[in-house]
């Protein structure tokens, strides 16, 4: 292979060890899978850092509003949502400062969360760029995600990461949520591959994989440390592989067995 690949490939410091790997497989004459299809939050980047600067803007507003203490504020919001709280954060918090909780100030706080400028904390995992960039110059690179339209879309301009994707599907756009196989399929076709030479990388089992498995498709976990590291649950939800990031994902990857042949590269 030419070596102008791998030298442009970001941070390829963190692979060094994986190069003979790499190498092997970027010459072969054919390919073990054609597609990967990448989960965005806990996977590619972490929410927790996103939702956490939502919630100092969220928490500006509200001290702005009410003559509060920003930092008073935004440790009540922050332990709920450590806590496990996601459908009614905003409700909740509002109700411990013995503030109205009337639905069009709850919107407003929605509305603010979704619409914040992230804070300079909120970046991809370190591993996630390299990995990105290998797999977009060699086989198809997907995105399906669930969140808001606006949301999800602003976390990938300022991630910066939607350039790696040939596919971007953010399910509230067509109103689906995961685990519908709808955008899996359409991905499917449009890039005119058989499931059994795609894989999925998600954190959440109790929606990444379900539908991947069905389909036929190889469904890898990865434990970042995120809120569904330790779900368990039936089989049905459960991924053929777990690895703790993407040299692990690299691995599992380069070294698959099970797939049939495929020509190399996209056929754009």
């Amino acid at each position: 292979m030419d070596d102008s690949l791998l030298s442009a490939m970001p941070s390829m410091k963190q692979f060094t060890h994986l190069l003979p790997m790499i190498r092997s497989y970027v010459d072969a004459p054919e390919k073990r899978f054609l597609g990967v299809i990448f989960d965005l939050d806990d996977t590619l980047a972490p929410e927790a850092a996103f939702a956490c600067s939502g919630f100092r803007a969220v928490s500006q507003y509200v001290a702005d509003s009410n003559g509060l203490r920003v930092e008073s504020v935004f440790e009540i919001i922050n332990t709920l949502f450590t806590e496990g709280e996601r459908m009614h954060i905003f409700d909740k918090a509002l109700e411990i400062l013995n503030l109205p909780r009337h639905q069009t100030e709850v919107q407003k706080l929605v509305e603010i969360y979704r619409n914040h400028e992230p804070e300079g904390s909120y970046m991809p995992y370190p591993d996630s760029e390299p990995v990105l960039w290998l797999f977009s110059s060699l086989v198809f690179c997907g995105l399906i995600t669930d969140g808001a339209v606006r949301t999800q879309t602003r976390k990938l301009e300022f991630l910066g990461l939607q350039q790696y994707f040939d596919d971007v599907i953010i399910n509230e756009d067509r109103r689906l949520f995961k685990p519908d196989r709808t955008s899996y399929l359409s991905m499917m076709s449009r890039w005119g591959t058989d499931p059994s030479s795609i894989i999925v990388l998600g954190d959440n089992s109790s929606k990444d994989f379900i539908t991947p498995r069905e389909l036929g498709m190889t469904a890898v976990k990865i434990k970042r440390g995120g809120f569904y590291d330790s779900r368990t649950g039936p089989e049905c939800e459960q991924p053929h592989y777990t690895v703790r990031d993407m040299q692990g994902f690299l691995k599992v990857v380069l070294t698959l067995e099970g797939f049939a042949s495929f020509t190399i590269g996209k056929t754009h």
